[in-house]
């Protein structure tokens, strides 16, 4: 009767075992799930204000290009990335290759696209100063 009891006992311990451990992998699967989720959390609205001119309004001949303010897009030609897009493999961390890169794949395009308008855009709205991240394929 005794042994009834225990092997009961054990039964229960070993439910509450398993039951954690799938609650852990569940709450890990959420994790992984919320952090790849593919929606850029940004909006492409259109500006009316036109900037287009404001360097021959605003410079005179005599500044120096150090004293001049520009406005610039940082990660400029991101506009037509997606979450499809591939990772550069010579370029990229080693976390964002391979299967740990699979795992982050959302997180990462939603921290590299910075800019929603194409080139010809921010040229038309002012914008004279884009900082590129280039990399060296000798494939191509």
């Amino acid at each position: 009767m005794n042994f009834g009891k225990k092997e009961n006992r054990l039964k229960k311990i070993m439910i509450r075992i398993l039951r954690f451990f799938l609650l852990l992998i569940m709450i890990v699967l959420a994790i992984v799930f919320t952090i790849n989720f593919p929606v850029a959390s940004f909006s492409h609205n259109i500006s009316n204000n036109s900037y287009d001119s404001w360097m021959s309004e605003t410079l005179s001949g005599n500044q120096l290009i150090k004293d001049v303010a520009m406005l610039g897009a940082h990660d400029a030609f991101t506009s037509n990335m997606s979450i499809f897009s591939s990772v550069d493999e010579l370029s990229a961390e080693s976390i964002q290759t391979g299967f740990t890169g699979f795992l982050i794949k959302g997180f990462s395009y939603r921290q590299s696209k910075t800019q929603v308008s194409d080139v010809t855009e921010l040229l038309d709205k002012g914008v004279r100063y884009f900082e590129i991240r280039l990399t060296y394929n000798t494939d191509k």
